[in-house]
């Protein structure tokens, strides 16, 4: 039986927010600020109809900082690369104006402060947080007003039993719905059985196991970064059965080389009361790699085991595993808090997002990380000093935001939409601008989301092109400046480092259904691929299946019958045999079943 959610108590504010005679400056003054101001009780008008207070130029604001406490807490608001002057050559000037924390699915709980950065030729400032809001503590609030959405003081270390709170909730809110990943197809009910040789650490005993059948575990999503895998531990063919063994992670020879990342991930997991966890390094065995070894039947699956977790943990803090996980141990965070006291019985905090991080964060520049953060269902984000919580249903919770005392209501699953080119284009176009340490790996990390095309569209990617629309995605154009990745093909946008965007349906039509119809009508290029670099033999690229009306005309690529467009003769479907002199070999499709050399003719 799920236990009923609690509302944690609030840390008392710290000696050092108890400052008696704070002093605003004289601007500062005009806002008029106080804790009725910044709560909506029953009866209240939602929003405030006052004009926004200019604050004046950022220059000056800096210079008054030193002694305004709410001048502080505006440029933290804004972000330490905010500039003095904006690219139009004019000076930045900056506003506030009151708004709320109200959304389309609920009435407004509070009021909050959003300060704004523009030259005095009102050109645009990107170098700000993105929406920053200043919002009350939620110790100063009025006791008649509800604390929803207000802002809490966070321990030097994370409360774990607020995180298990979390999932509480959104088992309550949500029911099952976050059960299932919209990435995938089913529901994974024994990973044991759907994954082969699917190891798991087992945090209670301390090894890494074949993992049991329905075992409900974590799995973490990191960047191994520029350490050295040979001094790291790893599950090798010559150490595997030793990790085995109960202790095995705790003897000193093996302990001192697990990165921290991965010993903080593992405390995770038993903060949550949970047993198992799935990490790359120590789940596949890292040298089984000749004729069926293991380790590429594990990288084929990365959608089912990411798909199949119950939780994963997001380390986005750091440049490499011993990074750690921010406020699992004392003083990790990092980050301080940013909280300013303004008058004696009101304090204010900026309440930073998560987004502000992403940017200076490398973990969403790998490409590896990428389908890892499409297959989950439930994430624990550890970037800006903290950790927070998402789901499928898109629910966002945060240490430094209390909301466990709103209304907690039953949410249903939305439908997915199967009839999108977009969502695919999207994935490539994401897929396409991020980074890999080893250029070799090109498609076995794309291989997770290898399996979701091949499942939704009914397609074998051909050098990352989906051959049943493979007109559609060859009509890709990059988005800057690419340099060429010369094992891959330059037809296919795995062929070039940058980000490439085959977004057809922008002109065209997005709807799944449509584009198959235009395709079968308009296409009278056939594509094949030799089979080797070196050899005459070509295959063709995809065969439609047979008609049940058989017709003795001609069929074009797509299964759709030819037309006179030209005053040739366009009857010949087979591309000339011929020789390549020092034919260039690519990386192998690895991933394909019936994989060519990806050197292409028509």
């Amino acid at each position: 039986m799920t236990p009923p959610p609690t509302v944690p108590s609030l840390l008392p504010v710290p000696a050092s927010l108890k400052n008696r005679n704070p002093t605003l400056c004289s601007v500062c003054k005009k806002l008029n600020l106080t804790p009725r101001r910044f709560v909506i009780l029953p009866g209240d008008p939602e929003t405030r109809n006052e004009a926004s207070v200019d604050l004046g130029l950022l220059e000056a604001i800096r210079k008054k900082a030193p002694n305004c406490p709410f001048c502080r807490l505006v440029l933290a608001a804004l972000g330490p690369k905010t500039p003095l002057v904006g690219k139009d050559g004019a000076k930045v000037t900056v506003t506030i104006a009151w708004g709320t924390d109200g959304s389309f699915q609920r009435r407004p709980s509070i009021h909050t402060l959003m300060p704004h950065a523009e030259t005095t030729k009102g050109g645009y400032i990107e170098e700000t947080n993105m929406f920053p809001e200043i919002r009350m503590l939620a110790n100063d609030a009025p006791s008649n007003a509800k604390k929803t959405q207000l802002v809490r003081i966070i321990k030097n270390r994370i409360d774990f039993s607020m995180v298990r709170n979390w999932l509480n909730i959104c088992k309550i809110q949500h029911g099952s719905a976050c059960d299932e990943t919209k990435m995938m197809d089913h529901q994974i009910k024994d990973p044991a059985k759907d994954i082969s040789h699917f190891r798991l650490i087992d945090v209670v005993d301390n090894c890494v196991i074949p993992a049991p059948h329905n075992a409900k575990y974590v799995a973490l999503s990191y960047v191994w970064g520029k350490i050295d895998p040979t001094t790291i531990l790893r599950s090798l063919l010559n150490n595997y059965k030793q990790l085995e063994k109960a202790g095995a992670l705790l003897v000193p020879k093996n302990h001192d080389i697990i990165p921290i990342t991965i010993r903080d991930a593992i405390q995770v997991v038993r903060e949550l009361n949970l047993r198992y966890l799935w990490v790359d390094s120590l789940c596949i065995i890292q040298d089984d790699i000749g004729p069926g070894g293991s380790k590429m039947s594990s990288i084929s699956k990365m959608d089912l085991v990411y798909g199949a977790a119950y939780l994963t943990i997001w380390a986005a803090t750091g440049s490499d595993a011993n990074a750690g996980l921010p406020g699992v141990r004392p003083n990790t965070r990092g980050i301080t808090q940013p909280i300013e006291q303004v008058l004696p019985t009101l304090r204010l905090a900026f309440m930073p997002r998560s987004q502000d991080y992403v940017p200076e964060a490398v973990y969403y520049t790998r490409a590896w990380t990428l389908q890892e953060q499409e297959f989950t269902k439930r994430e624990l984000v550890f970037i800006g000093g903290q950790v927070v919580y998402n789901c499928v249903k898109g629910t966002e919770w945060r240490e430094d935001v209390l909301f466990e005392d709103g209304n907690i209501e039953q949410v249903k699953a939305a439908s997915n939409d199967n009839d999108d080119i977009g969502q695919f284009e999207g994935l490539i176009q994401s897929y396409s601008g991020l980074s890999l340490t080893k250029e070799k790996d090109i498609y076995d990390a794309f291989a997770g989301l290898n399996n979701y095309f091949k499942n939704r569209l009914n397609v074998n990617l051909v050098h990352g092109i989906p051959d049943a629309y493979f007109d559609w995605f060859l009509l890709w154009h990059p988005l800057g400046v690419q340099k060429r990745r010369d094992k891959a093909p330059s037809w296919s946008w795995s062929g070039w480092i940058g980000q490439s965007w085959p977004n057809m349906w922008d002109w065209y039509n997005p709807r799944i259904t449509k584009i198959r119809c235009a395709l079968r009508q308009r296409t009278w290029i056939i594509w094949y691929q030799r089979k080797a670099d070196n050899s005459e033999e070509v295959i063709q690229v995809w065969t439609p299946k047979q008609s049940s009306q058989p017709t003795s005309k001609p069929l074009n690529f797509y299964g759709g019958v030819t037309k006179n467009r030209f005053p040739i003769d366009c009857s010949r479907t087979v591309p000339t045999r011929r020789k390549l002199v020092r034919a260039v070999q690519y990386y192998p499709d690895s991933h394909n079943p019936a994989p060519g050399s990806g050197l292409l003719q028509f």
